[in-house]
């Protein structure tokens, strides 16, 4: 009995000792959960507890911030019902069938994921998978954080270096293929060896529409033929802007030059499309040169470099296009050995100027002597104008001889002056350039003040095509009315081959004009032409407007301009142009013997 009660004693002791140290053990199990949740709820990153259908059934404080939503929002949800954008909704069907599956990839790496908050605003986040094992139950742990900002960061160098490498290979300005990135694609299409073409493009005095509407208009126009470019490019061709206002075309597959060549008729014919401007409309015009490849050259230096000679070629045709052959590249280099010559010319001021009369045959009277320029070449003589003016405006240099015009036109009167032929005055022709060079009636103004002769005496010359362009401008417009206020007298030269017409007469700024050679040589034997001759004539007379026959060669051609009212004239008929001295010596000498009616009247100088 006394051992049974020994027996019972000690197993009390030691179930009470039992009892005693599993609450010690719970109280720690407690302790240490407690200060897990305690963790995990202060924790800056995100902790969810899913079931294996992905209900949540326990997450944290941070994932109710990032969320921007209540636990009681989303305890008992799957995250797929609420946190994703609405292009990435799942349908209900599929959130019911969706189950975690240990051995997905999830599981061994970061997820990056793209949510949205309760307010609709979206942040991206990445977290991690775990699997937790409760007794029986699986359940599964996601944590993870807010990357928006790095993500962010991230995003805004991808965009830089895609705006680098752009600004590396696009033109900023048209979106074109740069010069660089056309390099690499010329180098490609040589390595492969398949034939393509080469199209070198430079639009015409595209100067001119700068200085004539701005800089803005400028760069309008080469964005339109960058568009046109677009509208007519097959996917593997390359448009590139090699610089300025020249543009280059790389086409595979051409073989011949003359599909090349018309493929250049087509564009110059695409670019004459009209960009609305303000007011009014620009239309560009270009020269197009054209090379094959790879058979004419081995190296894209040289490819580009024949497109050019090509190109330059093109410029000097009337319907301003040329395709590379050898011998085209022989006379490029002449061309710019003259280029460089005429360029030493013009800063030498070597040009000189000849006079060829005009005369007033009823009044018997030398009106004036047309200025024209003239080159004595060191080694080639006298050079015509037709061969060096293209290469001086080319150079853009055309207004260093407008101004040396101006000033030899001002000496010129002070030798007239000095010979007793005070009454006799000058022309001279200005370019275009000068006509909107706001420098240049500052400069006329300034030379008359100080060479004292009247403003009337000298005549300023402009092409019919340019007058008619020029009008159109108000500022010109403003600088040819200043130039007439002021006594000059401005002239329509070249009149009846462009586009002014008769109708026109009335509203230009003009105190006379010149009926073009092409006419006058034509007038006995061209019906038209006597017609048109003849309209001008009566036209004129009845506008109050000075009319001069230029480019008379014959004395039929005089005789039949005087019967139907012509009375000025110029021309081989009346002279040759001539040194200044020489045109003073044929004032006194062979006009002073010319009758209107006479058998010596044709009097070549």
């Amino acid at each position: 009995m006394e051992v049974r009660i020994a027996v019972y004693t000690v197993l009390g002791i030691l179930v009470a000792c039992l009892f005693a140290h599993g609450f010690r053990v719970i109280r720690k199990v407690q302790r240490r959960a407690g200060t897990f949740r305690a963790r995990a709820e202060c924790s800056s990153d995100w902790l969810v507890l899913m079931r294996e259908d992905s209900t949540a059934i326990w997450m944290n404080n941070a994932y109710c911030e990032i969320m921007g939503r209540p636990k009681s929002e989303m305890v008992g949800r799957s995250a797929l019902e609420f946190a994703l954008p609405p292009e990435d909704a799942v349908d209900p069907e599929d959130i019911a069938a969706f189950r975690f599956d240990p051995t997905e990839e999830r599981f061994t790496k970061l997820t990056q994921w793209t949510n949205m908050r309760g307010d609709g605003t979206r942040f991206t986040h990445e977290f991690s998978h775990a699997v937790v094992q409760d007794g029986d139950k699986t359940l599964y742990m996601l944590a993870g954080r807010d990357i928006s900002e790095r993500v962010a960061r991230e995003t805004e160098l991808i965009a830089a270096q895609g705006r680098l490498e752009k600004l590396a290979n696009e033109d900023a300005l048209t979106g074109l293929v740069n010069r660089g990135r056309l390099w690499e694609e010329l180098e490609a299409l040589m390595a492969g060896g398949d034939p393509f073409a080469v199209l070198q493009i430079d639009m015409n005095d595209f100067k001119a529409i700068n200085d004539t509407y701005g800089h803005a208009a400028g760069d309008q126009i080469l964005i339109h033929f960058a568009d046109i470019l677009r509208d007519m490019a097959k996917d593997d061709w390359t448009l590139a802007r090699a610089g300025g206002d020249e543009f280059t075309l790389l086409v595979p597959g051409i073989t011949k030059l003359e599909a090349a060549l018309q493929l250049a008729r087509t564009l110059r014919r695409e670019a004459k499309r009209p960009l609305p401007w303000q007011s009014s409309e620009i239309q560009a015009s270009i020269s197009v040169g054209t090379v094959l490849a790879p058979g004419n050259a081995d190296r894209p230096d040289e490819v580009l470099n024949r497109g050019d000679v090509a190109l330059y070629s093109a410029k000097r045709q009337r319907e301003r296009i040329a395709g590379y052959d050898a011998a085209m590249h022989r006379d490029f280099v002449q061309q710019q050995q003259m280029q460089r010559e005429v360029a030493k010319a013009v800063e030498d001021a070597a040009f000189t100027f000849y006079f060829q009369p005009i005369v007033d045959t009823y009044a018997h009277q030398v009106l004036r002597f047309e200025m024209l320029v003239r080159w004595e070449h060191p080694t080639r003589g006298l050079i015509s104008p037709a061969e060096f003016l293209p290469h001086i405006e080319r150079l853009g240099l055309i207004s260093e001889l407008d101004c040396l015009a101006i000033e030899y036109a001002s000496d010129s009167l002070r030798v007239l002056d000095a010979a007793g032929m005070g009454d006799v005055g000058v022309s001279i022709n200005l370019s275009t350039a000068a006509m909107r060079n706001a420098i240049i009636p500052d400069e006329l103004i300034t030379r008359t003040a100080q060479s004292d002769f009247v403003p009337s005496r000298l005549s300023i010359e402009v092409l019919e095509t340019t007058m008619i362009t020029l009008a159109s401008n108000d500022a010109v417009a403003r600088q040819m009315d200043r130039l007439r206020a002021a006594g000059f007298k401005l002239m329509l030269d070249d009149f009846g081959i462009g586009y002014a017409g008769l109708a026109h007469l009335a509203s230009l700024p003009v105190d006379g004009i010149k009926i073009d050679r092409q006419l006058t040589s034509a007038v006995d034997g061209d019906e038209k032409a006597h017609h048109v001759v003849t309209a001008t004539i009566d036209l004129a007379g009845k506008l109050g407007i000075d009319i001069i026959a230029e480019g008379v060669e014959t004395p039929e051609q005089i005789t039949t301009i005087m019967a139907e009212g012509g009375r000025c004239f110029q021309g081989y008929a009346i002279a040759r142009p001539m040194p200044l001295t020489e045109a003073i010596a044929w004032a006194d000498g062979p006009w002073a013997n010319w009758s209107p009616m006479g058998p010596d009247r044709q009097l070549a100088g």
